[in-house]
């Protein structure tokens, strides 16, 4: 009896112990860094996409935790990297501040001395944490300038000079609807649904309305129908100083609906 109890006694203790080995080990893999790796910030790097849409190209320099941002067009901003976690080598975590913004868990993977990837913790689409990759979800960086794509077309280079959208604007024909748009100091913003050139809906009608430019050529339109307390938020990408898009706040093209016709792709002209 008093051999098994002592046998019992032994084996607890055995378990404890590799039990208290496991969590030490589990610990000791992610610790607190001050500072993100030299490899790192002291390299300039060039923004090539986000996961869905072509390359920025923007240039980055690290200042300490902060990677700051020359777009070449005047415009200068700032992502701030906080409670940074080191869990290997080549991957660590943080609280990543965007101008404006709330702080944002994301993950840093770096891929070798000339790419790493930021991949945010929550993005469109992704359910999973840090689910992103180089095909979705993840923010590329080079260290190398990349070549213009064959997406890049003459009239893309071309500047043109946007302002706050004013008059009318006609959407393309999708699914056999049309939608006609109105900006107006008197009589607001209004919104027209058309099916086969006959109007079937007025979706907002003397709407309050205010836009502000987010991005180079992506501007913030929100508006409040008239007798509504809520606030609806859309975002133009401007294509041309006459023509834009529908897009979300990350600048993807996305499918919209409106009123009774389906979700679609919609771009607008200026009448």
């Amino acid at each position: 009896m008093k051999q098994s109890v002592k046998a019992m006694m032994t084996a607890a203790t055995v378990m404890l112990a590799v039990t208290g080995i496991t969590a030490i080990n589990g610990q000791a893999s992610t610790k607190s860094v001050k500072q993100l790796p030299a490899r790192l910030t002291k390299t300039t790097w060039y923004r090539q996409t986000d996961g869905y849409s072509g390359g920025y190209n923007d240039k980055s320099n690290f200042k300490g935790n902060l990677l700051h941002f020359r777009q070449g067009n005047g415009v200068n901003f700032n992502w701030k990297f906080s409670n940074i976690k080191q869990t290997s080598k080549n991957v660590y975590y943080a609280k990543m501040n965007y101008p404006n913004k709330k702080l944002m868990p994301v993950k840093i993977v770096i891929r070798n001395d000339k790419r790493f990837n930021i991949i945010p913790q929550r993005m469109y689409g992704i359910a999973k944490n840090f689910g992103g990759t180089e095909n979705y979800g993840a923010i590329i960086f080079t260290a190398k300038k990349a070549a213009k794509t064959t997406k890049v077309t003459p009239k893309a280079k071309k500047t043109f000079t946007v302002k706050a959208p004013t008059g009318t604007w006609k959407s393309n024909t999708a699914n056999k609807y049309r939608q006609v748009w109105t900006f107006s100091q008197k009589k607001g913003f209004n919104s027209y649904l058309y099916k086969n050139g006959k109007k079937v809906k007025t979706l907002v009608a003397y709407g309050n309305y205010r836009v502000k430019e987010t991005s180079r050529n992506v501007w913030k339109l929100t508006y409040r129908p008239n007798g509504s307390k809520k606030w609806q938020t859309v975002y133009l990408r401007f294509t041309a100083k006459n023509k834009l898009q529908l897009v979300n706040s990350k600048n993807k093209v996305i499918n919209v609906k409106v009123g009774v016709a389906p979700a679609a792709k919609w771009t607008f002209t200026k009448a």
